[in-house]
Order: C-alpha cells, then structure tokens, then sequence
C-alpha cells in the first residue's frame, strides 16, 4: 500500500499545475487533465498504477509517493543526521582575531585590539587538522575565516594555516576548500595571488555593503574615519577578474533601503563575464526593527532589477533547503584563544563558549555544547510540521536563549 507523501505539495500557480515534494525539492509539471486525475486519486493512489502506470512509478520514483508503512518524520530526522555526523566533510572556521580594522554601528562583537591566535593555538589547530585528515572516510576540508576582520591575521595566522592544511590535503588526496567574511578592506592583490598559489582560487568572500558611497562611509567607519566603500568595490572588481566568488551582502534597513538604487548602477560597470561569480543578497540589519511590506517591496525591485542585469540574487524572505552548518557535529568554530563554538553569529565570549582546544588538537566539549545538540530535534510540534524538510526546526541557538516552549512554532513566533 502506499500513499502521498506528508510533503508533497499540489500547486495551481495562474493556471500552471505542479506536484512539488518538499523532501527532495523535486517538482513535476502537469496538464490540467492528469493534475485532476492525480487529485481525485489522492486518498487512494495506488489506483492511479491501473490507469497510468508510468506516471504512478515515477511518482513513486521521485519520492511523491511512499510506502505507507515509512515512518516519514524519522526518516527525514535520520537523513537531518546523516548530513549532521558525515564523515566525508569536515569544517573549521577560524578567528584569527577579534579586533577588527572597521567601526561597524550593529556589530554584535567586542572587539579586542591587538588580538591575534599565537603559535600554540595554531599548532594545536594544525595537530586537529592532521587528526581529521588522518580518517580515511574524510574526503574534504574546509578551513574558513571569520573575526574580527580576518584579513588582519593574514601573514601570521591564515597564510600558515592554508599552507599546512594544502601540504597534508595534497598528501592525501583530500580537497581543500576555504572562505572569508570580510569587510573586503584589506582584500588585495597580493592575498589573492598567494591562494591562487595554493590552489585555492575557487575561494570565496562574503563582503557587505551598506547602501550607496554616502551611506556606506557613514555606517562603515574605517581608522581615522577613513571612507571604505571605493576601496571595497574596487576589491571586489579585483578579486573577480582572478575568478575568485565574492558572496555581497547588502545589509539593509528602513533608513538605508533607497541607498542601493545607486549601488545597483555601479554594480552594472562590472563586466558580465564575471558576474557569474557573483551572488547578492539582501540581508535586514536585524537591530533596525520588523520588516514592513513596504520595505519587502522595495527590496523584491531591487532582486528583480539585479536579475534583469544578469546578477545572481538570493533573498532573506524564502526557506533554503540547508541545515546550519551550526548544527553539523562536523562543523566548529576556534577562537584565536583555543575556544571553541558553534555559531558565529553570536559574541565570542566567555558565557557562549562551548568548549576549548586542548594542545593536542582535541576538542573538550562542555554541557553547554551537548545541551545544544541534544535541542536540534526536541520539539514535537516541529516533528509533526509539513514544512520540516525546508525549516529543519529552527535555530538551535534561538531555541536556548529564548527558551522557546516545545508547543509553539519558532518560525511563526518570529514572524509575528
């Protein structure tokens, strides 16, 4: 016996007919005539295999249709920790330091002058590294940057750590990927010849704006209240004529929105053969307050005239069918300290540590770690929830600091 999957989903959008499952992100167009015919079989669908036994297989095939003995909530949950525990890949994300060469007014970090990962922590990252790469079922490694600005720790942290993780990778036939958000200042050529040097060419950059030249330079403040925005366009033209993917974030609020009008027309001076590299994406500065319908509007233009300019855009107001990397038990966070964390999207401090590395590149877990973990499947209501494949229940971190009851829908709770 089988039936509809919980997560298939029938659509009529202006009169084009669609089944979509939500699990697998597979879709099948259809005439009006078979969508019908499908509906009208839907409580009872192993009927449509004696009228249309193509369509019923590949239904089947295509995950539409299951067994209706599958439990489908605990298969997706164990295919949530198949990616979560999988041991091809491994992530480290690296803060070289925490001081940062920008005065950014939302920045939710303290930064702390003169930070930087000394030889020891770099030798117990480089011991983790080994460990890591020693497991024969690892096939890739992704070392990544994050701050502070990154880019300051360049010659004493980033370069010797590529170095070493590119020898042992090359050593063992494992991929090496890395990428860095930063605030592109610091971003020359002489850091993208030395990637390109070691192969990593195919790095990537998340680099933000916020807004136009006059906008950018009063929230962005560089040393001396020196302006920034010039000097990151012309970073980011740079890095792609060497082919290297820049990710742009345009960080908006209600204030700023009508600034990116004329981010947009400088955007259009870069040529179309390396826009292809490039991908936008609009992201609200969450202190700035809710989203009105206004403020969406101007942003859906904004997607829609970047787009007409062949420029890849992605958007804050739709689900990605992704896991956080926080999540992952494949995926850390060291402080230039040794401290360890999960999400880098919180302060990097002592009450939000979850863990530490020791000298020979463990990693000591606290209860802090294990009772995060331990929260990424707990609500019940999520379990039950049609739109669990593309929400995968929610931050982890939300779930802990606003202590979320398991008979409410966090997505619904920070929608309202």
């Amino acid at each position: 016996m089988n039936k509809f999957s919980k997560y298939t989903y029938f659509l009529n959008i202006n009169g084009l007919y669609f089944i979509y499952n939500l699990t697998n992100g597979q879709a099948i167009a259809l005439n009006s005539k078979i969508y019908e015919r499908i509906k009208s079989t839907a409580s009872s669908i192993d009927k449509l295999n004696n009228i249309h036994p193509d369509l019923y297989k590949n239904l089947h095939n295509f995950g539409f249709v299951v067994d209706t003995e599958i439990d489908e909530e605990q298969s997706l949950i164990e295919s949530f920790k198949r990616l979560d525990k999988n041991p091809e890949y491994f992530n480290i994300i690296v803060n070289p330091t925490l001081d940062c060469n920008l005065n950014c007014w939302y920045c939710y970090e303290t930064h702390q002058k003169g930070s930087m990962m000394n030889q020891q922590v770099m030798d117990s990252v480089k011991k983790l590294i080994e460990t890591k790469i020693s497991d024969n079922k690892l096939k890739q490694l992704n070392v990544s940057f994050f701050g502070g600005e990154p880019l300051l720790g360049w010659n004493n942290v980033i370069y010797p750590l590529l170095s070493y993780a590119k020898t042992q990778c090359e050593n063992r036939n494992i991929t090496l990927s890395t990428g860095f958000t930063t605030n592109g200042v610091l971003l020359q050529r002489p850091i993208l010849k030395k990637l390109a040097e070691l192969g990593l060419e195919k790095s990537s950059f998340q680099i933000s704006l916020d807004g136009n030249r006059q906008c950018h330079d009063k929230s962005r403040v560089g040393i001396g209240n020196k302006p920034t925005y010039d000097i990151i366009m012309n970073n980011i033209l740079l890095a792609l004529e060497e082919n290297f993917n820049i990710s742009l974030r345009f960080n908006y609020t209600p204030d700023n929105i009508f600034c990116f009008k004329d981010v947009i027309e400088d955007l259009k001076s870069i040529p179309l053969a390396f826009r292809e590299n490039l991908r936008c994406n609009f992201q609200k500065i969450w202190q700035s307050g809710e989203k009105s319908e206004n403020l969406k509007k101007n942003v859906f233009n904004y997607i829609n005239e970047l787009r007409d300019n062949g420029f890849n855009v992605g958007s804050d107001f739709i689900f990605h069918r992704h896991i956080c990397y926080a999540d992952k038990e494949n995926s850390i966070v060291i402080n230039y300290n040794g401290d360890l964390f999960k999400c880098t999207a919180r302060e990097f401090s002592n009450g939000n540590r979850k863990g530490v590395l020791l000298n020979d590149g463990t990693l000591k877990w606290n209860d802090k770690y294990f009772k995060r973990m331990n929260i990424k499947y707990s609500n019940p209501l999520c379990l039950k929830c049609k739109i669990l494949p593309i929400c995968n229940g929610g931050c982890s971190t939300n779930k802990l600091e606003k202590k979320i009851p398991t008979t409410s829908c966090q997505r619904r709770t920070n929608m309202l």
